[in-house]
């Protein structure tokens, strides 16, 4: 019985000694982040029932990351990624979905989905924006600048049966007018895709919601994914098509979806 009694306060010595080694360790910085990011989200102004901020899209702009999300009344900024300030600006239409934010140059271009509308800003931590040029209709668009200064718009928000579901575009950099004609490069195919098919399991015969265009360059290759079936449903997932060239043709990749 004392044997026993010994071996259990040298065992939880032992725990303790540990304890307070591991709390006399210096902190270290945090290096991972996981969802939800800390924000202060503000509740949907048409319903009390589901919190806004779909549709995030960050940029790096003179040194500090910028959030921009569905109507949130503003949009955040941080140093590391982690510390996040809300700012509500003037001047800038916060109240529409989907937004497409660009640097190009010395400033920040802005354009939320369908509002033939470009709003910019030079200092978007003071907060203030001006209207820019007027910009073609372009459902849940992904504004994006090459490395060669190429700009193009990628856009498409549609559950068609017939026709293309995402478009191409390239834009002039300066005044955002269209040079050429869009480019078809996704079309649904839920026949093929099994994951596009509609519903809890992916199971409704019906068109999928094909939307959600982002556009990534890595080493040479262009990977555009999109959103589908139906943001409604937990099978919501991105496939991609990738490409040798900005507006294709692109090849379905066969690790679709993620």
């Amino acid at each position: 019985m004392v044997q026993s009694t010994q071996r259990n306060w040298t065992v939880n010595f032992c725990m303790v000694l540990c304890v307070l080694i591991l709390i006399a360790q210096p902190a270290k910085s945090q290096q991972t982040f996981c969802n939800p990011l800390n924000l202060n989200y503000r509740f949907m102004v048409d319903a009390v029932d589901a919190r806004e901020a779909a549709d995030p899209v960050i940029i790096l702009f003179k040194g500090d990351y910028y959030l921009f999300a569905s109507r949130s009344g503003g949009y955040w900024t941080s140093p590391d990624l982690h510390n996040w300030t809300l700012i509500v600006p003037s001047g800038i239409d916060m109240e529409t979905y989907a937004p497409a934010v660009v640097v190009i140059r010395d400033t920040v271009f802005y354009s939320p989905s369908a509002s033939n509308h470009i709003y910019k800003s030079a200092d978007p931590k003071s907060g203030v924006w001006m209207s820019g040029p007027a910009i073609g209709n372009y459902g849940d668009p992904d504004l994006f600048l090459d490395d060669d200064g190429r700009l193009f718009m990628y856009y498409g928000l549609t559950n068609t049966m017939s026709g293309a579901n995402i478009h191409v575009v390239e834009l002039n950099p300066t005044t955002f007018g269209e040079i050429g004609s869009p480019v078809d490069i996704v079309f649904s195919n839920a026949a093929t895709h099994g994951w596009e098919r509609r519903g809890d399991d992916n199971m409704f015969d019906e068109q999928p919601w094909i939307e959600g265009s982002w556009m990534t360059k890595i080493n040479g290759k262009y990977y555009l994914q999109y959103a589908a079936p139906g943001t409604e449903f937990r099978t919501y997932g991105d496939g991609v098509y990738v490409s040798d060239s900005a507006k294709g043709p692109f090849q379905y990749a066969p690790y679709s979806p993620f």
